[in-house]
């Protein structure tokens, strides 16, 4: 298939958790820059048991546009398996994955799509110019030359959620059964070509983190003790 045509088809999956003050900002933001684009388009909202009133608002965008599909989890289940839900859920031939609390910039998708229809088959968001605390960028230091040392791939920036993928390289992680939860590392391992790029980080303009310190150190642990390839 041409690779122009292919990312005209393109799927977003967006996990939210308790995101009730920016989810609507992300849906407009998102599918504005989706129609100037003129793609065929669906967005992933992959409610991680919001408490809030996420839901009800994405029923609401849901209730708008036709384009716009929602998976409940019951309770939290973090990140990585919010993701592999709107994986296994995509249909169309590129998978762009960002997140739901508006530091992701929208408009960053066309220029992830346009390094897709180069050829590759996978293109990652590296947020050079990052807008978060001392703690937490020393953290993803750590955590990015972990993860490095581990699969001897060296990214600047693990932790970026801005991606876009072909839909059969999202089919092959998919297949790792109980490793496709750690995600980035083998979609750059499984890639037959991959690129890290430079996009917008912005501040968080409303909500609160959700990754504490203990989060990500047991993040961390479980990756080290149990990525195997």
């Amino acid at each position: 298939m041409n690779e122009a045509l292919e990312t005209k088809s393109v799927s977003v999956v967006i996990p939210v958790y308790n995101e009730e003050e920016n989810v609507k900002q992300v849906y407009k933001q998102t599918v504005k820059i989706l129609l100037n684009l003129g793609l065929i388009y669906e967005i992933i909202f992959v409610d991680d048991g919001s408490q809030d009133n996420t839901g009800v608002i994405l029923k609401e965008l849901r209730g708008q546009d036709q384009y716009v599909r929602i998976i409940k989890f019951s309770k939290n289940h973090g990140q990585a398996q919010a993701l592999l839900a709107g994986f296994k859920s995509s249909v169309n031939n590129v998978v762009v994955t960002m997140d739901g609390d508006l530091q992701n910039d929208p408009g960053d998708i066309a220029l992830l799509l346009s390094k897709i229809s180069e050829g590759f088959d996978f293109v990652t968001g590296w947020r050079c110019n990052r807008n978060d605390n001392f703690f937490r960028r020393v953290v993803s230091r750590i955590a990015n030359f972990s993860i490095s040392l581990k699969t001897g791939v060296k990214l600047r920036d693990y932790g970026c959620a801005l991606t876009a993928a072909k839909k059969e390289l999202i089919d092959k992680v998919l297949s790792y059964g109980p490793s496709s939860r750690f995600i980035k590392p083998l979609m750059v391992i499984s890639a037959k070509s991959f690129l890290e790029i430079k996009v917008t980080h912005r501040k968080r303009a409303s909500g609160k983190s959700k990754y504490s310190l203990l989060k990500i150190i047991k993040t961390g642990l479980d990756f080290l003790a149990n990525f195997h390839l």
